[in-house]
């Protein structure tokens, strides 16, 4: 999966969209096994806090970059290594 990212060029407002998602995960707990996906809610109060609008596609692609990472975070955990 890293090689096949690393090979990923990002567009050009992309960038800001990336750190706009990292600013909300963080902030973002768990339930003791693992991450809890973000919601509508977290967002909401994401824009309220700090004053930034997100468009419908903004949004949508923070929660689609969220499945992935829920996904991949839930693929690693099932490895008998993970």
């Amino acid at each position: 999966m890293r090689a096949e990212l690393a090979e990923i060029e990002m567009p050009a407002g992309g960038v800001s969209l990336w750190g706009l998602y990292h600013r909300i995960r963080r902030r973002k707990g768990g339930n003791g096994f693992s991450h809890i996906p973000i919601e509508w809610q977290d967002l909401a109060a994401f824009m309220a806090v700090t004053g930034i609008r997100l468009t419908d596609w903004e949004v949508q692609t923070i929660e689609d970059i969220d499945d992935v990472f829920m996904a991949e975070t839930a693929r690693a955990l099932a490895k008998p290594d993970g």
